[in-house]
């Protein structure tokens, strides 16, 4: 049964908040000047525009969504608006919502923004649950053991299996905590065939994250780099 989220929308800006969260976000919550010592800037992984939300509850995690690659030359934080359930934040959190319904370890969602930008366009951010005492993989590829890797290849075929399609699986995206491995960052992810394994987008994931470790252990020798990536396509294996 799909989450109702509640829809908000005061001065042009519009809110849509995961339930529970109701008394604790607006739209200025968006705003990481309103958090002030509360916010710091996130310095690992992705394009920038993040930051860690330091909350006496959970902390949560502040988005804003950027273009990256040649576009981001002509714009750099504006989409082009092709109806309320097709912006980006909005379709992230819902997603973020079916995942965790189906058990699979993601960062529980908050509440995603947007507003217009001019004809056409509007600017978009998002609020998640903070993964408490999480680095990336990146971050622990130098203290990573063979099991660890292979528990994060088992944890990315159990989101293979589930149908999700991971359009930007990195070692940035991929956590590890205290409580196992995640995966995170669900930006134009879609759900395909569930129950599957051995197909052309599961394929293509697979390859962009073997870019990944080629590039962020680039300083690495290509022994190590390759042993590093066995132990996770055999927890993968093992697992689909």
């Amino acid at each position: 049964m799909a989450t109702s989220f509640t829809r908000t929308e005061s001065k042009g800006e519009i809110v849509l908040i995961a339930p529970g969260f109701e008394d604790s976000v607006s739209a200025e919550s968006f705003d990481p000047r309103s958090w002030q010592e509360k916010a710091r800037p996130v310095s690992v992984g992705g394009r920038g525009g993040a930051w860690y939300i330091q909350r006496a509850e959970s902390d949560w995690v502040l988005r804003h969504y950027l273009r990256g690659g040649l576009v981001a030359r002509i714009s750099r934080d504006l989409f082009k608006f092709a109806g309320e359930n097709r912006v980006r934040s909005f379709m992230e959190v819902r997603l973020l919502d079916y995942l965790t319904q189906q058990g699979l370890p993601v960062p529980a969602p908050v509440a995603a923004w947007y507003a217009p930008a001019g004809i056409g366009f509007y600017r978009a951010r998002i609020l998640i649950e903070r993964i408490a005492g999480a680095k990336t993989l990146l971050e622990f590829a130098g203290e990573a053991t063979d099991q660890l890797l292979r528990d994060a290849g088992r944890v990315i075929a159990r989101f293979h299996w589930a149908g999700l399609d991971h359009v930007d699986l990195n070692i940035n995206n991929i956590l590890v905590a205290p409580g196992g491995v995640y995966l995170v960052d669900f930006d134009k992810c879609l759900i395909r065939e569930q129950g599957e394994s051995g197909l052309k987008w599961q394929q293509a994931n697979l390859a962009r994250l073997r870019r990944s470790v080629d590039k962020e252990l680039g300083a690495w020798s290509v022994s190590d780099r390759e042993s590093f990536w066995q132990s996770l396509v055999g927890g993968y294996n093992a697992r689909a």
